[in-house]
């Protein structure tokens, strides 16, 4: 869902069309408009509005939201985390008096509705997702249990891992031989290389397990052996690692304009009077002028981001 949000007498609309009967105002006057301060004005749900920002993150006397992207309907239960979302308006979108009585904000003081009313909003949305394709290994640095079946037996050695980069270490404890020691190697995405020595004279030397991760966090693959023994075999750890996605970061920042009274709306897109084209429609009176949308990762076409720019201008002024 594209995340471009309209304020409406304190009524929100994300991602779809809301119709509301649009409230005349006449232009304001210091002498007939009612002030935010002067505390009777409310919004649609008879709540009063106050100066500076509220528990949702409105700030009606500056004219901006900012806060968490599920606060913009005041919802009752307030959302304290999530995506972002900053919000900027003029006073022809949604002004900070009430002039006409009614002590809810006027909209497009002064016109019949927002067409050629100059009304422009800015909208800055921007969160984090996970990765479906980018992830790393959480390695499990509890006591493991290498397994290796050899001559029709489970033989298991206790093993510890961590992990500092591509760099690991650990302790392996061969309980047959017996034998405590460190262990090292490296894990590259999926692939894993270690190696455990065996003491002086061994029959096993130096032994080398080389393995992948599978989508389970379960690694396996096959050993060798440097010393006389000179075995080779299949190995594998159930639980050896956890996969984490990669936290992708996206941001969207549009610029929506009221459209002039001799603009022409053909297939879904503005025109000026001399066809040149405007921007795409939005909620009937309005255009996209601009939109900046940014997602290295390239994974979250469902939000609708895009980049466009207006062929007559991307500034909020003189529509």
């Amino acid at each position: 869902m594209k995340k471009i949000l309209v304020l409406s007498n304190i009524a929100i609309i994300a991602g779809f069309i809301l119709v509301v009967t649009p409230t005349f105002a006449a232009k304001p006057t210091t002498n007939t408009c009612a002030t935010i301060q002067g505390g009777t004005l409310t919004d649609t749900k008879g709540n009063p509005i106050t100066t500076g920002y509220d528990k949702w993150g409105y700030n009606y006397q500056a004219d901006m939201f900012n806060g968490w992207y599920d606060n913009y309907s005041r919802p009752s239960t307030i959302a304290t985390g999530g995506d972002s979302l900053m919000m900027k308006w003029n006073d022809a979108w949604l002004s900070n008096q009430d002039c006409d009585g009614d002590n809810k904000l006027d909209r497009h003081y002064g016109f019949p509705s927002y067409i050629d009313s100059g009304a422009w909003l800015t909208n800055h949305a921007s969160g984090t997702y996970e990765s479906s394709t980018n992830y790393h290994w959480n390695l499990n640095t509890s006591p493991n249990k290498l397994d290796i079946p050899w001559a029709g037996t489970i033989y298991s050695y206790d093993v510890t891992f961590s992990q500092n980069g591509t760099i690991l270490t650990g302790t392996l404890t061969d309980g047959y031989y017996p034998i405590t020691n460190s262990l090292s190697g490296t894990i590259d995405g999926n692939n894993v290389t270690f190696s455990f020595t065996y003491p002086d004279g061994s029959i096993q030397g130096v032994r080398t397990y080389v393995g992948t991760i599978d989508s389970t966090g379960k690694v396996s693959g096959t050993w060798s052996e440097t010393g006389p023994e000179n075995a080779t075999g299949n190995w594998s750890v159930t639980g050896f690692a956890t996969k984490i996605p990669e936290m992708c970061s996206w941001s969207d920042f549009v610029k929506i304009v009221a459209v002039p009274s001799d603009a022409k709306k053909v297939d879904g897109t503005w025109y000026s009077a001399d066809g040149t084209k405007i921007g795409p429609d939005i909620w009937g009176e309005f255009a996209i002028i601009q939109e900046v949308s940014e997602d290295p990762c390239g994974e979250a076409s469902e939000l609708g981001l895009m980049n466009l720019k207006s062929d007559i201008r991307s500034g909020l002024g003189h529509w």
